[in-house]
């Protein structure tokens, strides 16, 4: 059973448009208004907004397998790529375009090959939450995406648009949403570990254009006691 067009569009996050281009199911970060903007302004530019990075197909299905095909372009000044998948919010397979690459001090330069990509997914049995995270390096065009025949397929949009990780000693929190703001949000540090922490950077400085709601003088102390884990609220 190949999904629609339709099908695929009710399942996407992260892409502010979508549409049928003849040779696939194509998905978008930008408007046309702001993707010819940065075509004006550099090339490079233009071909780095026409990359899928943060675009998300994610549903629940019953099929025992899923059957991916898709058409990759540059996206970046990088040519290698990793699609992946997670099921039930666990990192199962990726399909990419490299092999057990050995990465020099310039990464960037590693080779691999744009076109045409596809792999069969085994997904096992019983109904499962699946995401399919598109890559952020390349432009990626779905060609075909297979379920088995008279499986469920139901879209799963998520409420909210955060990206939270750590690098080093610093954590960083991310809201993609355009309108909606999160107040009271458990950010873990199990990853840098207990201690105090004050806000370093936020775009919510009205040099920014926000509303000055994060304090660079407050104290976030982590608790180690809490039945979310170890963290703090934001």
């Amino acid at each position: 059973m190949k999904l629609t067009d339709q099908q695929l569009a009710s399942a996407v996050s992260g892409a502010v448009r979508t549409w049928e281009g003849g040779d696939g199911f194509h998905v978008c970060r930008f408007t046309q208004t702001q993707t010819d903007a940065y075509q004006i302004r550099r090339e490079d530019f233009h071909r780095k907004a026409l990359s899928s990075s943060g675009i998300v197909i994610r549903f629940r299905t019953d099929s025992p397998f899923l059957k991916l095909a898709v058409t990759v372009f540059s996206g970046s000044s990088r040519k290698y790529f990793g699609l992946d998948l997670v099921v039930d919010g666990h990192y199962a397979e990726s399909l990419k375009n490299f092999e057990n690459p050995t990465f020099g001090t310039n990464y960037v330069t590693m080779e691999a090959s744009f076109g045409d990509f596809s792999k069969v997914f085994d997904l096992g049995a019983g109904e499962k939450e699946v995401a399919l995270y598109l890559p952020w390096s390349v432009g990626c065009v779905i060609t075909g995406l297979e379920l088995a025949d008279g499986a469920s397929f139901i879209p799963v949009k998520r409420e909210k648009k955060l990206l939270a990780f750590s690098k080093g000693e610093l954590l960083y929190l991310f809201n993609f949403s355009t309108n909606h703001s999160e107040t009271n949000f458990f950010l873990h540090c199990y990853t840098v570990g207990a201690g105090r922490y004050r806000a370093i950077f936020s775009s919510d400085d009205t040099e920014f254009g926000g509303q000055e709601r994060i304090s660079k003088d407050y104290i976030y102390h982590s608790a180690d006691n809490d039945p979310r884990g170890l963290g703090f609220e934001v």
